[in-house]
């Protein structure tokens, strides 16, 4: 209960008392998600990329998106999966995903089968992305992508990614680890300093980022990160500086 409040706080989303705060924790608290998903969807308006944020939200509200068959040999998956991967991370990998299914597969079980995706997820990505632009349009968060604001070139799109993910930082700055430096793939959590790893199925992994936020942890023979968006450590002090500075102060 202790973190579930001091979570909430460092969103603010509640006051100094425990009360919510008025408009931000009032319209967390109305989202259908958790508020680290809420909190990124309404940073979206002040990015820009509300488009690509409300993707990502409905995607990581349903769980195993790849399919994983057996019989089928490890390397023939991977390379299924790599015709979606962006080096930035899992989030924006979900938006190819995504839009790939929308524009390809969302009437065809046989499209989702032959790249090894999962049909019923992604469809009911696409309910929950439906209903999560209802409150988007509840709280007047226009429906923008990060990519109209730039040229359409490297340096755009890079921008445009930034933006993305930065935005996502400010609601998951909390699940911010840091690469172990030996090269070991180790992470440590800068909010406790646990020792975390990159799930196997992650697009990064074996590619050790420097730093990454998280959406959740599983726990199997290892605690393993999920979710994960590649960001820069310093963006962490401008997006959340009373988070980390209230960290040091208990400390």
């Amino acid at each position: 209960m202790t973190r579930a409040l001091e979570l909430l706080y460092s969103l603010k989303a509640l006051d100094d008392v425990g009360r919510l705060t008025i408009p931000l924790g009032m319209h967390l608290a109305e989202f259908p998600v958790d508020p680290m998903l809420a909190k990124i969807l309404l940073a979206s308006k002040d990015y820009g990329c509300s488009h690509e944020i409300v993707t990502i939200a409905a995607m990581m509200s349903v769980q195993n998106i790849f399919t994983q068959p057996a019989k089928v040999p490890k390397d023939v998956l991977s390379e299924a999966r790599r015709k979606f991967w962006v080096e930035e991370g899992d989030t924006l990998t979900w938006i190819n995903v995504y839009n790939a299914f929308i524009n390809k597969g969302n009437k065809s079980g046989k499209w989702c089968h032959d790249r090894f995706l999962n049909f019923k997820a992604l469809s009911r990505a696409m309910s929950i992305r439906l209903q999560l632009m209802k409150y988007l349009k509840r709280f007047d968060i226009p429906l923008v992508s990060a990519t109209s604001k730039y040229p359409n070139t490297a340096e755009g799109r890079q921008r445009a990614s930034e933006d993305v993910r930065k935005c996502i930082a400010t609601g998951y700055f909390a699940n911010a680890a840091i690469a172990e430096p030996d090269g070991s793939g180790r992470f440590r959590t800068i909010r406790d300093n646990v020792v975390l790893h990159i799930h196997p199925n992650s697009v990064l992994f074996n590619r050790n980022p420097k730093c990454v936020v998280f959406h959740e942890v599983v726990e199997t023979t290892q605690a393993y990160m999920m979710d994960l968006t590649v960001i820069e450590p310093e963006w962490l002090a401008h997006i959340a500086p009373h988070f980390y500075e209230y960290k040091q102060q208990k400390r």
